[in-house]
């Protein structure tokens, strides 16, 4: 049985559908061992993935200091990880995002053999970390170790082009799997949307905007509270969902929790959900969905990375699956895809948004939209398919 090492510096692994549907895949096959280095993660290991071996990852930058003493518990620490994989004969390594890379990068030059996957579900740009110290130091590593990649998963072809710019990559040494960040699901029919309307106490005839998620400025939390203080239509009403109490402290929370009690058309609703089922059944509340992303040149992870987040956007994709029109903002991939399936509105202008009117066409194209483009079951098997066969082969 072969051995794979994931790399994941992030703390999401399980509530990444990319890579939830690829771990899924791998242990199905009973064909790939699996063990993953990563700092301890917000959701647990699903029942069905217990077969996953972790490893902490300890919390430590990537980064070389000019302290020489700081040097020491990295060394071991790579030293371990390179014993390890030649111990259980691990010949794939995959690296997850910029950090990610960089440790499957550096046990690749030791172990010349091995074969280096990357992962990527964010973009840093050289413009906008080259003020940033340890940003900068990151990026200039990544696009070190991005050189050796052997098979690069990204989203779509415009986050692909994006990234082999930025690294100066030449396409012809690696193998691209181009696949959404999507949840492999099936609409969840019944009377939801009637059902949770009346336990949250949303009237029938209210035109239903949902934003759900992180409420912050480049999730579109300053557009929302615009959209609400310049005036929508009379029977609509946005309805925000958040896992927890908003944050008094964050500006953003803070007006809309004061909108709300203003009596602006907004409803903010706080559930957390038994399942992931239940989370579905829960946004068919909805007669759009706001998908807004705003850049927000304050972080390196939410300037053009967001702008161009395209088929990186989960929540777009899961939308999709259950059939629910979205507006969204005037990004290339988003209008593109909306003049071939015309999945809901793309705007240029906030003040569009109280003119839409529902289209009975909107669910059929939606779901058509999600099978054709966002649906990743196959591209995921395609890609797994590449661990057990003959990496050479595939890459011709």
């Amino acid at each position: 049985m072969k051995h794979v090492l994931f790399i994941n510096p992030n703390k999401d692994t399980f509530s990444n559908p990319t890579l939830v549907a690829v771990l899924d895949k791998m242990i199905l096959t009973k064909k790939l061992k699996v063990t993953i280095l990563a700092p301890k993660q917000i959701i647990d290991t699903p029942s069905h993935l217990t077969e996953i071996n972790f490893m902490e990852l300890p919390d430590f930058s990537v980064n070389w200091s000019k302290k020489v003493k700081s040097w020491l518990p990295k060394i071991i620490f790579l030293i371990k990880l390179i014993r390890f994989c030649q111990k259980n004969k691990i010949k794939h390594i995959v690296g997850i995002d910029p950090i990610g890379l960089i440790y499957a990068g550096r046990i690749k030059r030791f172990l010349k053999k091995s074969i280096l996957h990357y992962f990527s579900f964010e973009i840093f740009f050289r413009n906008e970390v080259k003020n940033l110290d340890y940003f900068r130091k990151i990026k200039e590593k990544e696009i070190n170790y991005s050189k050796f990649i052997d098979f690069l998963v990204i989203q779509d072809e415009v986050r692909k082009q994006l990234l082999v710019q930025e690294n100066n990559l030449d396409t012809t040494k690696f193998k691209t799997f181009l696949i959404p960040v999507s949840p492999n699901v099936g609409i969840i029919e019944g009377e939801y949307k009637s059902n949770w309307r009346k336990k949250i106490s949303i009237p029938d005839d209210k035109i239903v905007l949902l934003h759900s998620g992180s409420l912050e400025k480049w999730s579109g939390g300053d557009l929302i509270i615009n959209l609400l203080e310049s005036g929508l239509a009379e029977n609509q009403l946005v309805v925000i969902h958040s896992k927890s109490e908003l944050n008094l402290e964050n500006p953003i929370h803070s007006k809309l929790v004061e909108l709300e009690k203003q009596g602006f058309p907004v409803l903010i609703h706080k559930t957390i959900f038994s399942d992931y089922e239940e989370y579905l059944s829960f946004l068919h509340i909805a007669d759009f969905a706001l998908v807004l992303y705003e850049k927000d040149e304050s972080s390196p992870y939410t300037g053009k990375n967001i702008e161009e987040i395209g088929l990186a956007s989960g929540k777009f994709s899961c939308f999709m699956s259950q059939g629910i029109p979205v507006i969204t903002r005037n990004s290339r991939i988003y209008k593109e895809l909306n003049k071939k399936y015309n999945f809901g509105c793309v705007i240029e202008n906030l003040s569009e948004i109280k003119l839409i009117n529902l289209n009975e066409d909107f669910k059929f194209n939606s779901l058509n939209l999600y099978n054709d483009e966002l649906n990743s079951m196959s591209l995921v098997e395609e890609y797994c398919y590449s661990f057990y066969s003959n990496t050479n082969q595939l890459l011709k």
